[in-house]
């Protein structure tokens, strides 16, 4: 499984390499500094990835219709964290809800502006997931449940 991981979030290839020796999988470091390149698309295939895994990224995330188009030519199953990448036309995401976050975030902003000190504020973690699957998996010959 190639790994996508932003330079700007050098933490996220040590946890994802962490828990892939753990389960005694093959992974496969993809370090990506400009999301306009499929240069990165290339280094998973040429090392025979047969999964990609793409986390939250803001360089990522801004890009999702352009790294979409770029994976699809592989036919290798990717899996995001964020949904719109599935909206925008890939397979699968699983991570917590946008949505649902940004609505947090917003009772932080009223919150503060009645007054409220950040200071004072619990952080909160989310608490809404979702797992989004494109009905389209039977292109790329998966199965799904």
């Amino acid at each position: 499984m190639a790994v996508f991981w932003d330079s700007t979030d050098a933490g996220l290839w040590s946890a994802a390499s962490a828990i892939g020796q753990a389960h005694g999988w093959k992974l496969l470091s993809v370090e990506i500094r400009d999301a306009a390149k499929a240069a990165a698309f290339k280094t998973a295939s040429d090392a025979g990835a047969r999964a990609l895994l793409i986390p939250a990224s803001g360089l990522l995330f801004r890009h999702a219709s352009q790294i979409v188009e770029l994976a699809a030519p592989s036919r290798v199953p990717a899996m995001y964290e964020l949904r719109p990448y599935v909206d925008v036309g890939d397979l699968v995401s699983y991570g917590a809800s946008i949505e649902d976050s940004w609505r947090r975030a917003a009772s932080y902003v009223d919150k503060i502006l009645k007054g409220a000190n950040p200071d004072e504020l619990p952080i909160e973690q989310p608490t809404k997931f979702e797992l989004v699957i494109k009905r389209a998996a039977a292109e790329l010959g998966l199965i799904v449940p």
